[in-house]
Parts: structure tokens; sequence; C-alpha cells
């Protein structure tokens, strides 16, 4: 039967159309039947004209038939004029693509068997399904070893994407929607279309090759015999080769990998080599961050983002990243899972385990949160990025925080991100940062990649408070590697303010061996942090309390600190560590005059501060102003450090010129008069930080490297001497600034060494005392030879403060505010210093123009004049001490002069001979050095009539420094040079008197000694004290020595018994006479001043 091709009118047909050009099916007349063979429903099957599909629709889904997609697939494939074949033959090459270069582009493609049975005996044992599925088999096929029953489901990132066929080789499902994600960048949501456009010419030129290979396979592969099967390969081969020739690209040799999927059946076998991906180094991947020269990043860093090959203009398959991997082959929606922290998935890239390196979305090279401070004054020292200068929010200005993953400061210096980091204002308060990336770039030319993120309002933290930042030093030198920041919440919230630590480009930082925190309270916290360089940037962190948590936030970029050049010169450093002052002399060339060391903070401030942030500076750490020179020895010490480092174990707490600390020290925990303790951490953590801005200053100034010259007392115990020594060594260890030279000076040495360079005092006869706030020391020459040297403990304390302490109400007639000032005082540990700080405050010139008046209104009894009379009488028996050293070394005939010899005084103490002179500067011609004359006589057994010539320091303090830097030629002296006169008889356990003359030593006290019956040189003292008392005008009360011998023996044989048994080696000689000298200031004390406590 014959369906008419003409409708006439507007009649439907019946049947469907024939296609005139493909029908074979015979005429008929109308109307007639006729036999036929079984051939003709075929030939009219074929010979429809079946009209195309409607739009939208993507295949036939309503053939009854199991197997209907394969079947479905080989018609559409093989057959060009069937509706479907474009369509079929872009998902078939799609397929084909996927298994060629699944390696290529890193695809999470796999294949699973699928076996059905073969026999009839298996087949009964099947499920119903499995028999009504091999029942249904189609069976046509191209070779015997490649049947229906063994078949292959093809998986994509776990879904059925596709299946093998026998007579098309692979078969994509009827329904893929959804099931590929970008990396098959010829997926669309349907499903898989045509790779051709959407391939490289690397990938095109390889996959001409694979299939070449393939068709070659096919070809010598035994196929069934007959014309069906024939022709069923011979159209499979055209259409391969019609595939290969699309890709335009002659085939180019490409190694086979060797990661199979399992295709071991038939010809699938040439299904189940993909090409093998091109393997890339790190150094080699286009996404590599490109570090600055001269940082030594930790591990590489891989940027991976989506965009980049579109912002490069070239395939994602096109960018390399490691390994096999390329962009295209990256799973970007399981990217974003990831959290920074995890190192073992961020090491992880598809299917490449990164070796030394980790990878990074864009979105995390930016802080979770922008913080921005509203501040009128600009941060010092921090880089201002594109942007930054005129930034505002809600109107206001602010400095932001740059919101960039502190990781990033390993691999890019801080120029590098300051040209590479811009802010844009957005609408609604918004702020975009853009950051440059220096990628390596697919063809090994770097490129830059552009990252923005998007800040909104609830992403922006605006806070109006800061903490205090500074840096010490502010400077760079090739022989400084010694730097130290400072943070203090400055008694803040810390939601109010951030978290800043240093952090050097390409430099790990162990914040926990390098960094001492401070917490006292949730608003109290500082932290001090060493590093070997500058800091590069603060990397700044959040307290969030919504989150509950602190959270990092950006980083602070730092300009690069000044430089500054070596001139090669070597600086002598002079460092005199005194009781209750200290002082630094500096000599910058040979033959220059030694000079004061000019202080200098040296500090960075980066966030401005008032004066409650300066007061902590002070306390804390370094002060903003230059503090006196000398300056008085205090130090706050922190405990817990475990190494000794500057600014470890606390700081030099330096005051304001003018400035009382009543109580201030006792509050603030501010230690003093440590010279002689046995704490080390205390000396040693004041001595670092001193040499560390000593040192910092010469650096600073071109020296290369320093000669340190150190002081110390001959009194000092031999255990405090080789501590004081072992201290030093690790200083300049630590400093690790080159020295020229590490050499020590006892302080009697180093004052004469003033005297005679910067007073012209010949050495030829002469004894020059140093009296500092603890020890006073001695040194006697003679033809510029040193004959004898002494230090003890007698010095301006015992002289002239003890007394305030016991008796404030000493200064009264001055005013009822120094008694007031002193009885608050005067049971604090720290009295010496506080009350050195009220005279520095009060001006001692001021006093000295009151004195002369008040005195002319006192009284002998009353407690001013008592007062010059006490002080008197402890500066003329130190004076015949050292007048007992003279009369020993004239008893040796190691000084055979008559005359009287030049006496120097210098140190702290030398200032009170100015209380005796009335204010007035003392000299020579002063009354009371009649007394001083009498008394040294009277010791030293020197006879005649003349005056002695008495100079007074014109820089009371500064001889020992200055001294320290005279010393270029070696003193000559005798070997017994140093020597601690006992000045008094004693007895020891045996009953033997230790001779007054006796060079008192450690184990002999420690034995234990005995007073004499009566103290012959004290005696002796007094006597001649009370002969120039009686003189006119003498401001001197005579002394009953009788009446008061008996408590002074008991006072002495107390302090005597206390040397018993202590060990030798921490024992500080105190001779006897000096001992009995203090017992009977306190006698006399109590007398004259008891009555006005």
């Amino acid at each position: 039967m014959q369906a008419n091709n003409t409708t006439p009118g507007d009649a439907v047909p019946l049947l469907p159309e024939l296609d005139s050009a493909t029908g074979r099916v015979p005429a008929v007349p109308p109307a007639q039947w006729s036999a036929t063979t079984d051939g003709l429903l075929g030939q009219v099957a074929t010979s429809i004209k079946v009209p195309g599909l409607l739009t939208g629709e993507h295949s036939i889904d309503s053939i009854p038939d199991l197997w209907a997609r394969p079947l479905l697939f080989e018609l559409a494939l093989l057959d060009s004029r069937h509706p479907l074949h474009k369509q079929v033959q872009g998902e078939w090459r799609g397929l084909l693509a996927l298994l060629a270069l699944r390696e290529v582009r890193g695809l999470d493609f796999k294949a699973e068997a699928l076996e059905l049975p073969a026999s009839a005996a298996n087949l009964g044992r099947a499920p119903a399904f499995v028999q009504a599925a091999t029942r249904l088999l189609p069976r046509r096929q191209l070779s015997e070893d490649t049947p229906w029953t063994n078949l292959y489901i093809f998986t994509y990132r776990g879904r059925a994407v596709g299946i093998t066929s026998p007579t098309t080789l692979v078969c994509t499902a009827a329904d893929c929607r959804g099931r590929f994600d970008s990396r098959v960048s010829w997926a669309t949501e349907a499903g898989l279309q045509d790779p051709v456009p959407f391939l490289t010419a690397t990938e095109k030129a390889a996959l001409a090759h694979w299939l070449v290979i393939l068709v070659t396979n096919l070809n010598a592969h035994p196929a069934i015999s007959g014309r069906e099967a024939g022709d069923l390969l011979n159209r499979l081969g055209g259409q391969l080769s019609k595939f290969a020739e699309s890709l335009n690209s002659p085939p180019v040799n490409h190694e086979f990998s060797n990661r199979f999927l399992g295709l071991n059946t038939g010809f699938y076998t040439y299904l189940d080599k993909p090409l093998r991906a091109r393997e890339v180094s790190l150094e080699e991947s286009a996404a590599r961050l490109v570090t600055t020269p001269g940082l030594k990043a930790p591990i590489g860093l891989l940027i991976v983002d989506p965009t980049i090959a579109e912002y490069w203009r070239v395939k994602p398959s096109e960018v390399p990243l490691f390994g096999r991997e390329t962009l295209a082959s990256i799973d970007f929606a399981a990217l974003q899972e990831v959290r920074r922290g995890d190192k073992d998935k961020l090491r992880q890239l598809g299917q490449e385990v990164l070796r030394n390196a980790e990878w990074r979305t864009a979105a995390m090279l930016f802080s979770e949160r922008l913080l921005l401070i509203s501040s009128n004054q600009p941060f010092r020292g921090v880089r201002e990025v594109e942007g930054q200068r005129n930034l505002t929010y809600e109107q206001r200005p602010v400095i932001p925080i740059l919101p960039i993953a502190s990781e990033l400061l390993d691999y890019l210096s801080a120029p590098e991100l300051e040209k590479r980091l811009s802010f844009f204002p957005e609408k609604n308060n918004a702020i975009t940062v853009e950051l440059r990336l220096p990628l390596a770039g697919p063809d090994g030319q770097a490129r830059d990649f552009p990252v923005r993120h998007t800040y909104d309002a609830n992403s922006i933290d605006r806070r109006s408070n800061f903490p205090v930042l500074e840096i010490w030093p502010h400077f760079r030198s090739e022989h400084w590697h010694l730097y130290y920041t400072y943070y203090d919440a400055a008694l803040r919230r810390p939601q109010d303010i951030f978290v800043a630590r240093p952090r050097i480009a390409g430099v790990p930082l162990d914040l926990e061996a390098n960094c001492r925190s401070f917490q006292r309270g949730e608003s109290d916290r500082r932290e001090v942090t060493r590093l070997e360089a500058p800091p590069t940037a603060f990397v700044c962190s959040a307290y969030l309390p919504e989150r509950r948590e602190e959270l990092e936030v950006g980083c602070l970029l730092l300009q690069e600190l000044e430089f500054k050049e070596s001139n090669g010169s070597i600086w002598s450093l002079g460092v005199d560590f005194g009781t209750s002052a200290t002082h630094v002399y500096v000599q910058a060339a040979p033959g220059d005059e030694p000079s004061p060391l000019p202080w200098s903070d040296q500090l960075l401030q980066i966030t401005p501060i008032g004066d409650s942030e300066r007061d902590r500076l002070t306390n804390f750490f370094l002060p903003p102003f230059l503090p006196e020179r000398p300056f008085p020895t205090l130090f706050r010490p922190d405990s817990g450090a475990s190494q000794n480092w500057p600014f470890w174990q606390g700081n030099i707490r330096y005051v304001k010129p003018a400035l009382a600390m009543l109580n201030d020290l006792k509050r603030n925990g501010i230690a003093s008069g440590f010279k002689w303790s046995e704490d080390q951490a205390l000396i040693g953590g004041f001595l670092i930080q001193l040499a560390a801005q000593s040192a910092a200053y010469a650096v600073e100034r071109g020296a290369s490297a320093i000669r340190w010259s150190i002081s110390y007392p001959s009194a000092f115990s031999s255990f405090s001497e080789a501590s004081l020594r072992n201290i030093w060594e690790e200083i300049t260890e630590r400093l690790n600034v080159p020295v020229a030279d590490l050499r020590y000076q006892t302080e009697s040495e180093a004052a004469a060494r003033y005297f005679q360079h910067g007073e012209r005092v010949s050495l030829v006869r002469t004894v020059c005392i140093d009296i500092g706030g603890g020890t006073s020391d001695i040194s006697i020459w003679n033809n510029s030879v040193l004959l004898q040297q002494s230090s003890i403990k007698f010095a301006g304390e015992s002289i002239f403060l003890d007394l305030l302490r016991h008796y404030p109400a000493t200064l009264g007639a001055f005013g009822s505010e120094w008694t007031q000032q002193l009885s608050n005082v005067n049971k604090d540990r720290s009295f010496y210093a506080e009350a050195v700080s009220l005279f520095r405050a009060s001006q001692r010139e001021d006093l000295f123009k009151k004195l002369p008046i008040l005195l002319a209104s006192s009284r002998p009894g009353e407690p001013l004049y008592q007062f010059i009379h006490l002080l008197a009488l402890g500066l003329s028996g130190l004076v015949f001490y050292a007048g007992l050293l003279l009369r020993r070394l004239r008893q040796e005939e190691k000084w055979t002069s008559d005359e009287l010899p030049y006496l120097c005084v210098g140190g702290n103490g030398a200032r009170i001979f100015n209380w005796l002179s009335l204010g007035r500067a003392f000299n020579k011609n002063t009354k009371q050095t009649e007394l001083f004359t009498s008394v040294l006589r009277t010791a030293a057994e020197i006879g005649g009539q003349g005056r002695l010539d008495l100079r007074i320091s014109s820089q009371p303090k500064a001889e020992v420094a200055y001294g320290l830097l005279k010393s270029e030629r070696p003193l000559k002296k005798e070997e017994e040079a140093i020597i601690e006169l006992a000045g008094e008889d004693s007895i020891d356990g045996s009953g033997t008197i230790v001779g007054w003359s006796s060079n008192l030593k450690p184990e002999v006290l420690a034995a234990g000694l005995s007073v004499p019956e009566d103290f012959t040189h004290l005696r002796s003292f007094v006597a001649a004290y009370n002969a120039y008392a009686a003189t006119k005008e003498s401001l001197a009360s005579p002394v009953n020595f009788n009446e008061v011998a008996q408590s002074i023996r008991d006072i002495v044989q107390d302090e005597l018994n206390e040397y018993k048994e202590q060990d030798p080696h921490s024992i500080v000689v105190k001779p006897l006479f000096i001992t009995a000298l203090k017992a009977l200031l306190k006698v006399e004390a109590e007398r004259w001043l008891g009555g006005g406590r």
C-alpha cells in the first residue's frame, strides 16, 4: 500500500509521508492487494519521512525497550539524516573526549563493569530484572569478544553518565542534566556536547593522535564477518575519522598514561588508555605566586581561581597548576568548602598531593572582617596604599588595617604589597579591596592576577581606640641586629582596640620564644617582642564579641627604617654603674675628649599617644623624653624570663628631670639600690638594656665596633665581681655588635684618671675619694703610681640620706612639706631613690640659697644646725680613714713626703660638701677645710701648719665614666694596691690581735672577730674633730666619746657577729674603723635629732 504524497484541499493524510529521496517501497496500484516478502516492513520503516524534533526536545523516550537508549544512540550516530544525529554525535564525541582527556583534565571519571549471564544455566539463577535485560539484549555487535553481556558503566563524580556499546564504543546516558561541573568545559546543564570548540590546541593535537591510534586498533581487531557487521564498522570508523578531522589539528605523538579504568573486554581495551597529562613542577605552575626577590618563602603557594583563565584570555586547561592538574581539572565547589587551617586538604589539589606547597583560593587571601580605625592623626611609619589616604566610613576619616592574610608577608615585600593593594569606596558604605597578585603565568612570563573582596556594612568593624605601638630602635645598620616592638592595650577593652604583633617578611618568628606577654587584667595587656631585623609589618587581630574569639583582621605595612652607614669608627663607651645613679661617657675617636652619652629614645611611635600612654611607656618600656644625665639607677623587674635580653627581665625606669617620685617606686614595684644585691636578674636586666641603648646610639652614628670600659668597686665580693664580668660577657654576645675590647677598672682608679685629665690635678702625691651613693672609692697616688686603693660601703646614703630617713623633721626649717614628704617614704625600701628625686625636683640651688639665712636664725641644738654637724662628722671621718691608708704607706716607706697630699673629692656625694660651706661651692679656702686638714694630718701623722689643697669635682658623678675613657696607658701599681684596711685593732678567735694596718680579708671576718677594749683611731679622730668644733664658726658640735664608746663597741660587735660562718666569697668587707664611724654617727644622730622625729 502506498500513501499519496499530496493532499487535496485541507485533507490530512492518514499515513505518514514517504521520503521520495530514500523511499524503496514498490509501487502498487490503489485498492489492490498483492503478496510480498517479509522485508517490506523494513523498507517502509526506512522510507518514512520523519519530521525534526520540536524545539527544546533532546531525545525520543517512548520506545518500549530496555535497551532503547544504546539502540537509538546507534541509529542516530551512524545515520547522518537522523533528527538526533548532531546531538548524539556531539555527546558521543564528548564522551570519547572524557575518556581520552580524563587525566589531562584531572577528571573524576571512572568505569564499573556490568556482566550479564552468558549461559542459560546462569540466567536461571539471576534476578528477574537481569533475566529480562538478558533476554532483550540486542544482537548486533562488531566483534565476538565484545558482546552485550560484558559492558561498563561510566560515572563522573559518582553519577552515571554513559555506558559502553558493542556497536558505537560508547553511549551517553539518556539524561545527564546537572551531572558535570565546570571542569568539563564542553558540558552544558543538559549534558555533553561536541568538545572541539572547547579544547586547547595542545589538547586537539593530542586527541587527534588518540583517535588515530583508536581507529588503527579497531581496524586490526578481529571483527565478525558479514556485510552488516562490516557496514557498521565502516560507519563507526567514518565517525571517528570525521571527529579527528574536525579537530583541525595534525596528530602529534603523545604519551599514554598507565592510569587505567579497567576496561579489559574486547576493543574497549583501546579506550582504557588516556592521554598522559603533562606533569608540571611547582616552578612551572602558572598559578604559583611569584615571591619578591630576596624573600625566602616557607613553602610554595598556588593561587587557584576559576577566573584566572578568563583574565589571561586562555582556556582553563592551558593554565597548568601542579603535576597533571590544570585549572580545567579543579572542582572549585569542593575547594570553597576547605578551611584555611586544614593543612592536609590545602596540600591536596585534585588528584595531586603538593610537595612543599599549598594552594589558596582568592577568598583565603583576605581577612573575614575589615577593621577601620577612626583617627584624625595618621599612624607613623606605616605605608599607605592606593585609596587609603582619603578613605572615609560613615563620613569620618579612617585608617584601615589592610585586610590581607598575614602569610602573604612571606611572599611579597612590604613595598610590593603597597603598590599592589587598592581601596575602592562603594555604595551603602561598602568598601572593595583589590590585590594584584604576581603569578608565574602559563607561558613562563609572570602575569598579574587581580583578586577582589567587597566588605559590606555587616563585615566592617570601626573602632575609635587603638593600642600603643612602638619600635626600637628606629634605624637600620649592617652592625645592628636587635629590635623590639612594644604593644600596650593601655587599659582599653579588647573589643575597643586591636592586637598587633610584628612580622619580618620571609622570616619565621617563634612568638613563644621571642615574645613576652604580660596581662594583669582584661584591659591591661602588654607584649614585648624581640627581633633580629626590623619588622616589615604588624599582623593585627581583633576580639569579636559576637564570635567570642580573637580573629586575624589584617596587617599594617611598615615603612623601611632609615639606613645608617658605618664609617668604620671604633667608639669607646665607659659605663659607671652606680648604687644611686648611673652614667655613660662616650669617646667617638681616639684623642677625643670624653663626653656624656647624649641619650636618644630612638623610638618609632606607630600610633599617636596621649599623656596616659606616655606614662605607660615610661613605666613599662622606654620614655618618650630624654632622661637626665646621670640617671637614677632604677629598674622595674618582670618575673618569668628564662634568658637575659634587653626589656626581657623588665626595664630601666627613667625619670623626667625635676620630677619627684615619692611613693611612685613602691607603687610600681621599681627596684633601687640593687648594685650590691645578689639578684643577678635585676643587675643583668638593667645593664643589658643600658648597654643596648648605648651601643645603638653609637652604631646609629656610624660605629662599626665598640670598646667597652666597665667600672666596679674594689669592695665587691669575689662573687659579685665574677658575676659582673659574666653579665658583661653575655651582654656583648647578645648585642652582636663587634667588640674591640672589654676591659674592667676599679672605680677608684677611674676617678683618679678624671682628676688627672679632667681637672688637671697632678698625681705626684694625691688622694682621690669618689663618694657615690653606696660606696666611697679611695686611691692614693705618688708620682703617678697607684700605691693603694680601697672601696668602702660608707658614702652618700650613710652620711646624708640615713639621717633624713630616720629623722625626717631635720629639714623642717625649709618648710613643713619636707617633713611630710620624707615621712611618707621613710619606711619604703626605695627611700634613697625617692629622697634623691625629691632633692632633684626641689632644685638644690634653691635650698642652698635659703641655707645661710636659716642657719643664722638657728641655735646649735636645733635639727638643721645639728644636721650640718653630723654631715661634717661623717665626711671628716671618711677623710680620716684615707689618712690611715696614707699612714700605713708611710710606715711601709712607700710614701716619704712630709707634705699634705692633694685631696680630690668626686661623685654624687661630693655635693654634701656644699652643705658645709652653706650652699657655696666648697674649695680649699672654705672654713671647713681646716677640719679636713686636721683629721688628715692626725690620721696620716703628717705634721706642719699648711692647709690642705682640697679639690671638689666640677662634675660630680661624671668622674668614673670619664676616667674609664682616659685609660689608654696602663697604670703602674704596687703589688698590693687594693686593700681593705681594718683601721682599728681587733681580736681573732685565738685571742691574737689583728692589727689596724691589716688588710682585712673575708676569711678572717667569717672566722669571727671581737672588738678591742678601745677604738684608738676613732678616739683620735674624735679628738681632732672636737678641736675643730671648738673653733669659731665651725658649725660642729663636740662629741663626748667616753659617753658613747660602749654603745659603739656593742654596735660594731653585733655587726662582726653577722659575718660568722658566712660564705667568704659573698662577704663584702667593711673596715672596722668605718663600722665604728657609722656607729658613732648613729648614736650622735639619736642624741641630737632624736627629738625631731
